[in-house]
Parts: C-alpha cells; sequence; structure tokens
C-alpha cells in the first residue's frame, strides 16, 4: 500500500515538473503512473524543451503566431529581423 502511495506521489512530481516545462503535467502522469516515474522523468529531462510556436507581442503581451507580423490584438508591426548571411568558404 505504501509503495502504491509513495508511486502516485512521485509522480505528481514529474507532472508538476512537466508543467513547469510547458508539457501536459496530466499526460506526463498519466504516462508516469502508467511506466515509472523514474523513467519518465528521465525521458523528461532527455527530451528537452518544447519547441516554441509563439511570441509574445512587446506592446500588449498577449501571445501569437511566430510568423505573424502585425499582432492581432493590438495592431502592433513586428520588424522582420535581418538575417545574417555566413560566407562559407570552400577547401
Amino acid at each position: 500500500m505504501e509503495f502504491i502511495i509513495f508511486w502516485i506521489i512521485c509522480s505528481i512530481l514529474v507532472a508538476v515538473y512537466a508543467s513547469s516545462k510547458k508539457r501536459s503535467g496530466f499526460g506526463w502522469f498519466l504516462l508516469s503512473v502508467a511506466i515509472s516515474p523514474i523513467i519518465t522523468f528521465i525521458i523528461l529531462l532527455v527530451s528537452g524543451a518544447p519547441s516554441s510556436t509563439l511570441k509574445k507581442c512587446p506592446k500588449c503581451a498577449e501571445e501569437i503566431k511566430i510568423e505573424a507580423q502585425v499582432c492581432r490584438f493590438c495592431n502592433f508591426e513586428f520588424s522582420k529581423p535581418d538575417v545574417e548571411t555566413v560566407d562559407v568558404k570552400n577547401p
């Protein structure tokens, strides 16, 4: 009985850590209960941060898509980032 309680508490800790990394806490909790809290924690550490598809508007602080050039909430216009070109010399 104590083992089951320990298992669930560890799974909750994995879920809290996953939520802090902007991942689905509930999904990681279920995976942790089904497999193992230790294994899912290791997988969570190795998987890294999720790729962000949103950016924050500097004027209104709302999240919008990375590709957006104008904020749909406040009509703030983003400047296009300057693309640096790197010359690659062939040996």
